[in-house]
């Protein structure tokens, strides 16, 4: 059915695991349910969550989507995960390709730092950093990562990325 096209789509762009609150509000459709999905054995439930039964059904149903609208969906998914998880909506904006990408990883790499998840904030900032952007912001993405750096005791590498602060800010 069409409606289950859409929803696998969606789920598809949400990775493996996915909630049935985020493919609703994809599909723009507060109804759907994954009652067609799970009798053709495509999804399954697990704790309050759903996912596919099988890596490459996600990985064949993401490779038949249109790269437009691939990136629209993970527009949406990046506009859904932007209160939830801002690392999660970096890493969707930055999948569509968007230029704001650069600036959600910055937001990502000073939230996991204040909780002391310094390894993810340097691979956040070097994404960023990869994407690069206005100076102010690259200035900003290399001492968010120089201090997480320092935080882990990495001093060489700390002082290289404030370097780099120096030089593109």
């Amino acid at each position: 059915a069409a409606a289950d096209r859409s929803a696998l789509h969606a789920a598809a762009v949400l990775g493996q695991r996915f909630s049935l609150e985020a493919v609703r509000l994809l599909v723009k459709d507060p109804d759907y349910d994954f009652t067609g999905l799970i009798d053709e054995v495509l999804v399954r439930p697990e704790g309050g969550e759903f996912l596919f039964t099988h890596a490459l059904i996600r990985d064949a149903v993401y490779a038949s989507l249109l790269k437009s609208e691939r990136c629209q969906l993970h527009i949406q998914a990046a506009d859904w995960y932007a209160r939830r998880d801002i690392g999660l909506s970096a890493h969707h904006l930055d999948y569509a390709g968007e230029p704001s990408a650069a600036h959600a990883y910055l937001g990502a790499t000073s939230e996991q730092a204040s909780r002391y998840q310094f390894a993810s904030a340097i691979k956040n900032a070097d994404r960023g950093l990869e994407i690069g952007g206005a100076p102010q912001l690259m200035f900003d993405l290399a001492c968010a990562r120089g201090e997480a750096l320092t935080e882990l005791g990495e001093i060489e590498n700390a002082v290289s990325s404030f370097d780099r602060a120096l030089t593109e800010g």
